[in-house]
């Protein structure tokens, strides 16, 4: 039996799921989602000259996979946190922390993912989309703004460093809840 939080499931066997599986879960997913990424990002070659070549199904599906790909990983690890958190699978996820938060900072940062989305956005297709596309497409760039991707290097250096300590601090806070002990009696 492999990984637990590698294989593909219906229901999530949090039961099997040990402290030792989520560090090289964690960068076993970091390292295939940064080439998938690296993938996608190919386009913007062509893209700068032709946009209208890229399409819902190139940029935006990709993406969505990619990010659906890591929580795949990391949610069931967050659950078991909050559920029981022993101290060795504190420990781990303490050490994959990071590779999650820099990925996703590196994602949301990355200039070359506003670009693209930008280049998509205003190609005659992307101009096209209608409902839920169109909406994701918009609530995207939105998002990839509110999160920085738009800022100078120096910001984006800066803004990576905030989310590592509030990731940290979140983390904290998380621990203290689930190790108090404390009874609440509502009449």
């Amino acid at each position: 039996m492999g990984n637990p939080l590698l294989e593909l499931h219906d229901l999530i066997p949090h039961s099997q799921i040990k402290a030792e599986d989520v560090l090289p879960a964690v960068e076993t997913v970091s390292a295939e989602v940064r080439q998938q990424l690296e993938q996608v990002l190919e386009q913007l070659t062509t893209a700068r000259s032709n946009p209208d070549e890229l399409s819902f199904e190139s940029v935006l599906y990709p993406l969505i996979d990619i990010s659906l790909r890591v929580s795949r990983v990391w949610s069931p690890v967050g659950n078991l946190l909050s559920l029981k958190g022993t101290p060795e699978l504190r420990q781990a996820a303490e050490q994959a922390r990071p590779l999650v938060v820099g990925f996703f900072n590196d994602l949301m940062l990355d200039s070359r993912v506003f670009e693209l989305i930008t280049l998509f956005s205003a190609s005659s297709l992307g101009k096209r989309l209608r409902g839920e596309r169109a909406r994701y497409l918009s609530q995207t760039l939105r998002d990839l703004r509110l999160a920085g991707a738009d800022l100078s290097p120096e910001s984006k250096i800066e803004l990576k460093q905030i989310n590592l300590k509030l990731a940290d601090l979140s983390r904290r806070f998380s621990d203290n809840v689930t190790d108090s002990k404390f009874e609440l009696l509502l009449i």
